[in-house]
């Protein structure tokens, strides 16, 4: 990671970051356009270096040119979807599990001592259920192992998932034109046209749960539930229960006035704390926080700029804030990011850059999906890092993911290389914003330590 400012002498404990999905709303396959423009930039940049083509010449090991040659040229942002991993103090936390969650569980078997899996022991914290941040969740291979111990953390009642879904295939089979005003077609069709066994398990799981007895307004396992049984996967949840590895729910208050909540007693004997806050995203989504006594790391999660709350649950909604300025959310993206007395601490914010800020103002469509721009967030970012003080020395590294699945590799390269002239020339308080931030584009793989 490229920060600037001198490593903190009284750090005590560290975060280390790795992103294993980077992708958003859907996984991004490999193909035969992406391998001929990866070959062909590759072959450009070895002509392009003179030592790397030297070596070339000489019949050097391929390893050997390559590593002649600029690093992004090798590189490759990856397909999967959401999941990130953090490591405080030998504590594992995951992040949405995307299809980089299968990443992570590959990744957990083949390290373990002696061929065999160490026992693992993780905490899952979902920021939504939309299917590009949970739709690892019945191939994690370790979830199906016993030994293996992990704890599902998200909002209680969450996201409506269980109930607006219902009602909204309910609408759409009728044919109801206020669902498409205030849904939008998209989620109508993939209710209705590409995911028909998605309603009807929806349907059967509030059935089931009215039979027992059970609150219909779904909590943390009712989604697990859905996300597993009636159709969607060949083991059900249950089953994986009886022979599989130990798994917990934990079901999240909201704090009533949209302010950061801590995770009560769970990781304070561990030395760090884990807060979360409700961005602003439709069904809901959580952004965390975990703290350190010198390292800061956030991840967003889903959320989007603008004057209007994407989901009837926001707590600001309950607080009476009115919608109708612009941008209503920067103010609590900015305290979120912000916290209390950290301006000497290392921050890394893993970020929804979904969009390019020129999309986002040519296709009026996409508002209200609840994804953000580059520039926006960045923005963000270096407006929290002025109020917090101590800049230049200590800037805030962005790690800019979600990336459009439509995207190539070439062309959020080039994206890359637009945001470093913006950066280096929009102005905040007379300064440009990489006097504030540091930033890259998140790539699957990656490892940070902060």
């Amino acid at each position: 990671m490229v920060t600037q400012g001198a490593l903190l002498e009284e750090r005590t404990m560290s975060i280390d970051i790795t992103l294993w999905g980077v992708r958003g709303s859907y996984a991004k396959p490999y193909d035969q356009k992406d391998l001929q423009e990866k070959n062909i930039d590759l072959i450009q940049a070895i002509r392009n270096t003179p030592t790397a083509y030297a070596l070339f010449q000489q019949n050097a090991p391929v390893e050997e040119v390559l590593k002649a040659i600029d690093s992004k040229r090798t590189h490759t942002y990856g397909g999967h979807t959401s999941c990130y991993e953090m490591i405080v103090n030998e504590r594992k936390l995951i992040f949405d599990v995307g299809l980089g969650g299968i990443k992570w569980g590959d990744y957990e078997i083949a390290n373990g001592a002696n061929g065999k899996t160490k026992p693992i022991t993780a905490d899952i914290l979902m920021t939504h259920t939309h299917l590009d941040h949970n739709e690892a969740a019945g191939f994690i291979k370790p979830w199906f192992q016993k030994g293996h111990k992990f704890t599902i953390l998200g909002i209680a009642n969450a996201n409506e998932t269980v109930r607006e879904a219902q009602r909204d295939y309910q609408d759409a089979k009728s044919g109801t034109a206020t669902i498409v005003q205030s849904k939008g077609q998209e989620k109508i069709e993939a209710i209705r046209s590409v995911r028909p066994e998605l309603a009807a398990a929806i349907e059967a799981i509030v059935r089931e749960a009215t039979a027992a007895g059970r609150p219909t307004s779904n909590t943390v396992e009712e989604v697990m539930i859905a996300l597993s049984d009636k159709g969607l996967h060949p083991i059900t949840w249950a089953t994986r229960q009886g022979f599989g590895a130990e798994i917990q729910t934990i079901d999240l208050p909201l704090h009533p006035e949209g302010d950061i909540l801590y995770i009560k007693d769970r990781y304070d004997t561990a030395g760090f704390r884990v807060g979360y806050q409700m961005s602003n995203h439709p069904d809901g989504c959580l952004s965390y926080r975990v703290e350190t006594d010198a390292s800061v790391g956030i991840y967003m999660g889903d959320g989007e700029h603008g004057p209007t709350l994407l989901s009837s649950r926001h707590p600001l909604i309950q607080k009476g804030v009115k919608q109708d300025r612009q941008p209503l959310m920067d103010p609590h993206f900015i305290k979120f990011i912000m916290g209390k007395d950290e301006a000497k601490k290392r921050k890394v914010i893993i970020a929804d850059a979904h969009w390019t800020q020129k999309e986002y103002d040519t296709m009026p469509w996409i508002h209200g999906w609840g994804h953000s721009s580059a520039e926006q967030f960045l923005f963000t970012a270096a407006m929290a890092a002025k109020h917090a003080g101590n800049m230049p020395d200590n800037k805030i590294h962005v790690v800019l993911s979600h990336h459009d699945p439509n995207k190539s590799d070439r062309t959020l390269d080039k994206i890359a290389e637009e945001l470093e002239q913006h950066v280096a020339t929009k102005k905040l308080n007379g300064h440009p914003l990489d006097h504030y931030v540091t930033w890259e584009l998140a790539r699957e793989g990656r490892k940070i330590n902060i």
